[in-house]
Formats: C-alpha cells, sequence, structure tokens
C-alpha cells in the first residue's frame, strides 16, 4: 500500500533546503537541494553533442555541467536516427551526476513539443525547465496519497518557505505551522538523531536481530543477521527474515539505496518460504514512486532487484563515501555548515542579546566562505550580526563548536 505521510518537517537557510516526511513519527523520506547543484533529475536541457561512442551505443552531451552527460541511443528522440556530433538536442535528466558519473539523459519518452521547439532555437547549452523543488515535491507527494488520516502538519523554519507553501497550498490552511522553538526544528523533533541512524550500516530490528547495508558504486549489498534474536531453530529464522523485509523496504526508500540491490536472508532453503519473502518485501515497497524490476531468488539463494536511480544515495548526498569499499563515510563539509549555522541561531535564540561565535574545523570554515556563503548570509540577517567564525584545526575534519560568552556549547564530532 503507498506510504501514508502525516508530517513533514522543513528547515531551509537561503538555497540550503531540508525536507524531512516522517510517518508515525519515524523518519520515511529525507530530502534536500545541494547547494551549487545545478543539474537535477527533472531539468529539461538543451544540449550539445560533443561525441558519440558507437560502441557503447551512447552520445556524450554538454549541458553545460562539469561532466557531460550521458545519453544512451535508445534514448535519443528518434533511436533510428540518433544524434551526430555537434548536433542540438532537448533532454531530460534522469539521473544526476554520481560520483565520477555524469548526468544520465532522455528524450523519451517525448518530451512536450513547446519545449523541443523552444530549444532549437536556443544557443547549447541551457536549462529550459528546472525541477520540481524538494519542498513542493514532498507536500504533493503526501497530499496524493489519500489513503489514511492524511497530512496533519507541516513545519517550517523559515518565512519565506512558510509564505511559498501557503500560497501553493492554501487548503492545508492552520495546518502549516511556523517553528517557534528555541531548540532548531530537526533537533526539537528528532530528526537530527533519526537522520544520523539512517546513515549507518547497522539496523537493528525489533526481536534482536537486525539488518546490514553496504553500498558500493556497482551494488547495494543487504544482510540479514540473526544476532541476538531468539526462539525454537527455523521458527525464528523465518520470524527475522519476513520481519527484516519491512525494514529493507524502509531503509531503501529512506536511503534512496538504488541501482542492483541483492539481499542475502537467513538459511531460506524452501520454495515456500522464499515465495513468502519476495511477496512481503513486493508488498513493502508498493508504496514506492520509483520503476522497480524484480529478479526474485538467484540459484545461489539470494533476493535481487534494481531500482531507477535518480541521483546519488542519501550518503553519497550528505558525505563523502570510500569508493573502494563503500564503508567509510564522512559528513560533506557544507552538510556540517549547514548543522553549525542552525546550532548557532539556536544558541542565539536561547541567549537574546548576545551573538554566538562558531569555532570550526578549517573545512567547515571553507565551505561557510564558498557553497553555503548564501547560507551564512541569511543567518546573518536572522540573528542580527555578522557570524564571528575561528577556524581550529585541532577539531575533527568536519567538527565545530558554538560558544556564548564563556559556555560552549553543541560539539559535533
Amino acid at each position: 500500500m503507498p506510504m501514508v505521510i502525516d508530517e513533514i518537517l522543513i528547515t531551509a537557510l537561503g538555497t540550503d533546503r531540508r525536507v524531512a516526511s516522517l510517518a508515525n513519527g519515524r523518519l520515511r523520506r529525507f530530502a534536500l537541494r545541494v547547494p551549487g547543484d545545478d543539474v537535477r533529475a527533472g531539468d529539461i536541457f538543451v544540449g550539445r553533442v560533443t561525441s558519440v561512442d558507437r560502441r557503447l551505443a551512447a552520445a556524450f552531451v554538454d549541458i553545460g555541467a562539469e561532466r557531460a552527460g550521458l545519453l544512451m541511443l535508445a534514448d535519443a528522440a528518434d533511436p533510428r536516427n540518433p544524434p551526430s556530433e555537434g548536433d542540438r538536442v532537448v533532454l531530460r535528466v534522469l539521473r544526476a551526476a554520481d560520483g565520477s558519473k555524469g548526468a544520465k539523459l532522455a528524450a523519451r519518452p517525448p518530451l512536450p513539443a513547446d519545449l523541443v521547439a523552444e530549444g532549437k532555437g536556443l544557443r547549447p547549452p541551457q536549462r529550459l525547465r528546472k525541477a520540481a523543488d524538494p519542498v513542493l515535491t514532498a507536500v504533493e507527494s503526501a497530499l496524493a496519497n489519500t489513503e489514511g488520516p492524511g497530512l496533519a502538519r507541516v513545519v517550517v523554519d523559515d518565512a519565506a518557505v512558510l509564505a511559498e507553501l501557503r500560497a501553493a497550498f492554501p487548503d492545508l490552511g492552520e495546518r502549516i505551522e511556523f517553528h517557534r522553538g528555541l531548540a532548531s526544528l530537526f533537533a526539537s523533533e528528532g530528526v537530527d538523531e533519526m537522520l544520523d541512524a539512517a546513515l549507518l550500516p547497522r539496523v537493528p530490528l525489533p526481536s534482536g536481530g537486525a539488518i546490514l547495508i553496504s553500498e558500493t558504486p556497482a551494488v547495494a549489498a543487504i544482510d540479514i543477521d540473526m544476532a541476538a534474536a531468539t526462539g525454537p531453530g527455523m521458527t525464528a529464522v523465518r520470524a527475522t527474515n519476513l520481519e527484516a523485509m519491512a525494514a529493507i523496504a524502509e531503509a531503501i526508500v529512506l536511503r534512496d539505496l538504488a541501482g542492483h540491490i541483492v539481499i542475502d536472508p537467513l538459511a531460506a532453503r524452501d520454495r515456500s518460504h522464499r515465495g513468502d519473502l519476495v511477496s512481503a518485501l513486493r508488498t513493502a515497497m508498493a508504496g514506492d514512486d520509483r520503476i522497480l524490476r524484480w529478479g526474485g531468488f538467484t540459484p545461489l539463494g539470494l533476493i535481487e532487484l534494481t531500482r531507477e536511480r535518480r541521483g546519488p544515495s542519501l550518503r553519497r548526498q550528505l558525505g563523502t563515501v570510500c569508493g573502494a569499499c563503500g564503508e567509510g563515510w564522512q559528513r560533506a563539509p557544507w552538510v556540517a555548515a549547514g548543522d553549525a549555522l542552525r546550532a548557532v541561531l539556536a544558541e542565539g535564540r536561547a541567549h537574546p542579546g548576545r551573538l554566538p561565535r562558531l569555532v570550526a574545523a578549517p573545512a567547515v570554515a571553507d565551505a561557510l566562505n564558498e557553497a553555503m556563503a548564501p547560507a551564512k548570509a541569511v543567518a546573518e540577517e536572522r540573528q542580527g550580526g555578522p557570524l564571528v567564525i575561528e577556524r581550529d584545526a585541532t577539531l575533527a575534519p568536519v567538527g565545530y563548536r558554538v560558544a556564548v560568552a564563556d559556555a560552549a556549547v553543541g560539539l559535533r564530532p
């Protein structure tokens, strides 16, 4: 059944927008706008073909991004007459760039005729249409689901976004609220804690078992661990496997795992039990808005599926993943910078009349003066004065602390 989102929390500092969608108090989806990210899934560009690789049956297209986009010739407007080097093409972004890979592009299904006509008259590369803002998309998605009690409230900590939402969704009325607490919105609602948990490789199960998630550029591997789960023999194995299917579906959506996904269940040799597991997973994934292709059980006893990829996973959006092993991870400096700004504002609200100062690792300080400079300007406007930043190379690589008078608070590694 479709996922029923009953609460949406939105924190914004200029272009740094982060959206948490919850169901029954649990974080189910997380979306954000990455500062400086000019290409997102859903954008439409007029680009120029820079080269065609017949062996790959693909063309590389300049859309004005750091890396050329990839157009599979089968996804061209006319696959029987694919574009040549130098041709002007109007394309939709199917998947945002990820690591060393450029954006994936397509002209199929056919784009609106007016956009194609407009693009033919423009000099590439240019963007013709932006993808929907993640804030509006989250609310629209929640409202589209008519099952259950529906969307109970939308809480926002930015006046401009509040006005934008009230104009776009007038029927929500008083359900759109402005956050007035002293603590930051995500801290007060427990989102920071839930998000940190969503970035860990281990997800505990109520029975005492766990699922272990490993991301690599080629595959997302999920292992079911019985661990402390108790029960008599195969009964406990079956119960743990079935319990894990719901947790796996939730993790796939929240972490935005995509591409090739492989699941290793516990001793699922019985055909009936295998069928129950695939059925349970398909039911739990029924509310997903991505294209899923099911491979079922392999001869080696693994469950395989693919999920449509529209961009980097949540871990890759929020930080840097070890390219070789997929395990090591560090929060991105711009993410830590946004966290730090919100901590500064919270301390300012808790200590009226005093401007906190931020002590930050060099990478975080640099992000505040570069990618996050617009967000810093908004924070300074809110607190009524310039933000004092002190660089401290002894902190963890993306660490910071907020100091008010002689007190230091908000330390984060």
